[in-house]
């Protein structure tokens, strides 16, 4: 019922405006919720850091008196210690996947404990399927579920519902959330094509998709999407836009005259996300439109609605995935960063560090030449290759949260969809380079210099490296990109010597997905060993 306009003036800017008519608020209840759980006093268990800090943040703000600790074993001595000086707990936010005593077994411990006459409520947290850990957890009565990442007023819901308080208003992030994890359900046992051209995407993406318990399969451009199409069955397309070889509209459009092509559903995967983009997506024949940087619960939604699994797989059907290192690690901690949100990069990995911290090196070795690569691009007889050398950089930036360069390079981008004058583009080019060229700077001390990497000049005891190897191919075979973690963790055991350098072409190929390949090295590997 609104109006919406612009007014602009050259050189002095421009001003966007609108209006709407709202309904009135309902009245806060929540506030009055809060009032009857006042004073609550907090433990707080979580092994991350940054987990630990958000958490207390929120619980803060609604009042509570927080502790925190960093281990299930630490919680146990915290509890004991609060009932004996009658400073009891109220309530306990616990995280569900710890090194050492994971919160399901701490919980077991707790109500088993002669020393803990009265076992706090207990808010079980996991970023993993929150039906997986119910199933775990299903021989422990009263126990309220909590799925990273959230906010203080989904929280505030939880904790409601956990002592029995009625929540008489849902806010749209419980809708969200809940929606997002329906989603996932759903769609575990597909079998989705990705189409896309960029090795930090492909892995975002691939790592993504199986974290939801997905298969997924690869195709570098149009042209192979369209031969794998043929010979594989899939459930589902997820078709990046603008690729060499074929693009993804053109792809698209020879799929849905094939036979096996006319109903399989089809979702752009673009950092591209105008309304004509969303149009141009649509005559070509896809069924819908999922943008970059990307939003993982409105992908997994998105996804829902057109994808259905053939084979689907129930969520408590989905083997548990347990640390692969047999001790605790130190935790990855990232530094700070010139001209990269870090904190939003983390959302896209949803916290996974590791990946992040990969996708961040991948960054840093690809765009060390990109003014070269784009002046190549303009040389070349493709005309769309500047463009989409661009379009790239603007995608791949977006996904790891460099914002100054994901705007730079989409003015870059849209010069040359224009057809702009040469001194326009090199001046766009130039602003390109100097948001980029800090953050190459900066993203050098992510990579280990070679006095903090371990020398190891004697051959490793195969007997150590044995299990590893085998952990590896069992990761290989199963298609599963925790394989790469495994290896480092192999690479680090063995440090520098000849075998190093082996292991650093496995690598590449894991982090290729080139599994095949992969698996005959190992096993070869594996034959030396025995």
């Amino acid at each position: 019922g609104g109006e919406i306009w612009v007014e602009s003036e050259q050189g002095l800017g421009t001003t966007f405006s609108f209006t709407a008519i709202f309904g009135k608020a309902e009245d806060h209840l929540q506030n009055q919720q809060l009032n009857t759980l006042e004073h609550l006093n907090v433990l707080v268990v979580d092994d991350n850091k940054s987990s630990r800090e958000i958490m207390s943040c929120m619980l803060d703000s609604l009042s509570y008196t927080t502790t925190t600790v960093t281990s299930g074993l630490e919680a146990i001595a915290e509890v004991e210690q609060a009932e004996q000086q009658q400073h009891a707990y109220d309530l306990i936010i616990m995280d569900w996947k710890m090194p050492g005593m994971d919160g399901v077994e701490t919980i077991r411990k707790l109500q088993d404990d002669p020393q803990v006459v009265n076992v706090p409520t207990i808010v079980m947290v996991t970023a993993y399927g929150k039906e997986e850990l119910a199933e775990k957890a299903k021989d422990i009565g009263q126990l309220s579920f909590l799925t990273k990442p959230t906010n203080a007023s989904f929280l505030f819901d939880t904790i409601m519902n956990a002592f029995g308080q009625k929540v008489t208003s849902r806010s749209r992030r419980t809708e969200r959330q809940e929606d997002y994890l329906e989603a996932v359900n759903l769609l575990r046992g597909a079998n989705i094509l990705l189409v896309e051209d960029n090795e930090i995407n492909q892995e975002l993406a691939l790592e993504l998709l199986a974290n939801g318990g997905i298969n997924a399969t690869l195709a570098e451009n149009g042209q192979e999407a369209v031969d794998k199409i043929q010979q594989h069955v899939f459930d589902g397309v997820l078709m990046d836009i603008q690729m060499p070889v074929m693009d993804g509209y053109s792809a698209t459009k020879i799929i849905r005259k094939l036979e096996v092509g006319k109903e399989l559903p089809i979702i752009a995967m673009t950092a591209n996300a105008m309304t004509s983009d969303v149009e141009n997506a649509q005559q070509a024949g896809m069924n819908d439109h999922i943008s970059k940087p990307i939003n993982v619960a409105e992908m997994f939604v998105t996804m829902a609605k057109w994808i259905t699994p053939a084979t689907p797989v129930s969520d408590s059907a989905q083997p548990e995935k347990r640390p692969v290192q047999t001790q605790q690690e130190p935790e990855l901690e990232l530094p700070q960063l010139n001209g990269i949100d870090t904190h939003a990069g983390l959302r896209i990995t949803q916290g996974n560090k590791k990946l992040y911290h990969r996708l961040l090196i991948k960054f840093m070795d690809s765009e060390q030449n990109f003014s070269e690569k784009f002046q190549q691009a303009q040389l070349s007889d493709d005309t769309d290759a500047a463009t989409r050398v661009a379009h790239t950089l603007k995608g791949v930036a977006g996904n790891i949260g460099a914002h100054d360069i994901q705007k730079a390079a989409q003015a870059l981008e849209l010069a040359c969809n224009d057809n702009r004058e040469q001194k326009q583009i090199e001046v766009l080019l130039n602003a390109v380079e100097t948001t980029l060229t800090p953050v190459l700077t900066s993203l050098k001390q992510l990579r280990p210099t070679l006095q903090q990497t371990s020398v190891n000049t004697k051959k490793t005891d195969p007997e150590k490296l044995a299990p590893m190897f085998d952990k590896l191919l069992s990761l290989l075979l199963d298609d599963d990109a925790d394989a790469v973690d495994v290896l480092e963790e192999i690479i680090e055991l063995i440090g520098i010597n000849a075998e190093a350098g082996r292991l650093k072409q496995l690598e590449k190929l894991i982090q290729q997905y080139a599994y095949d390949e992969a698996i005959e090295i190992v096993q070869a590997i594996q034959e030396n060993l025995s």
